[in-house]
């Protein structure tokens, strides 16, 4: 037997055939028919939880200031330290920088708005 019969050369019509059959196999859906992932879904769920989180905070951080600051506050990051202080759990959900933005939104909105 010579070489050349021994190892039988895909022909180009061979491999198109193989081609179209790999191509109908597949399923082309598109893409606003796609179901959502697992990471976009618990992506939104995080957002969705921060969110109320952040209104939380707002309403006890407003509470606090109504109350044991006569709605005047002198330095955002001292208040800070003694709102995580009464109230440790904030700190566990939203990072530092969440929490300063948000009392420097209310500190500029006004405390009883």
């Amino acid at each position: 037997m010579r070489q050349d019969q021994a190892c039988p050369k895909m022909r180009f019509l061979d491999s198109e055939r193989h081609m179209k059959s790999i191509l109908t196999s597949l399923s082309c859906e598109p893409v606003l028919g796609q179901k959502m992932m697992n990471s976009e879904q618990s992506h939104k769920n995080n957002c969705i939880k921060k969110f109320e989180h952040i209104k939380s905070f707002r309403t006890d951080l407003k509470n606090l200031v109504m109350s044991e600051y006569n709605c005047s506050v002198e330095s955002i990051p001292d208040l800070l330290v003694d709102f995580n202080r009464r109230y440790p759990g904030y700190k566990q959900v939203l990072e530092y920088q969440d929490l300063l933005n948000e009392a420097e939104k209310l500190n500029s909105w006004g405390w009883t708005s």
